[in-house]
């Protein structure tokens, strides 16, 4: 399965990304800065890094159109103006999720097909 995988160098996406590997999915990491995430230690597996940030619509065409599962685990404590409320107000989940929704390409599945 080819999995998104955002917030990459959060706490638990670290924890995530081994076992994905493990099970044999390929897995691409969203991150805003590939300096800090260190992808040779995963060298070998299935593993893309790609550059994105999702509060800047023009950088998310570098996402690949054939995923089939996305973990959003996009969190921040802190920013580089240092003001995390004002940060956490202007990324809203909502606008991320319906970014996810016209980024990938479901191939005729239901987004929610449960609903």
């Amino acid at each position: 399965m080819k999995i998104l995988l955002t917030g990459v160098t959060g706490y638990i996406a670290q924890r995530l990304l081994p076992v994905l590997l493990d099970q044999g999915h390929e897995v691409v990491c969203c991150v805003r800065d590939k300096d800090r995430f260190n992808a040779k230690k995963y060298a070998g597996q299935r593993l893309t890094v790609i550059e994105v940030d999702f509060l800047n619509e023009a950088s998310l065409g570098v996402i690949p159109e054939d995923i089939e599962v996305a973990y959003y685990l996009i969190h921040s404590m802190a920013t580089q103006g240092g003001d995390f409320g004002a940060y956490y107000t202007s990324l809203s989940s909502k606008r991320i999720i319906r970014t996810l929704e016209r980024v990938i390409a479901w191939r005729g599945k239901p987004i929610y097909p449960n609903r």
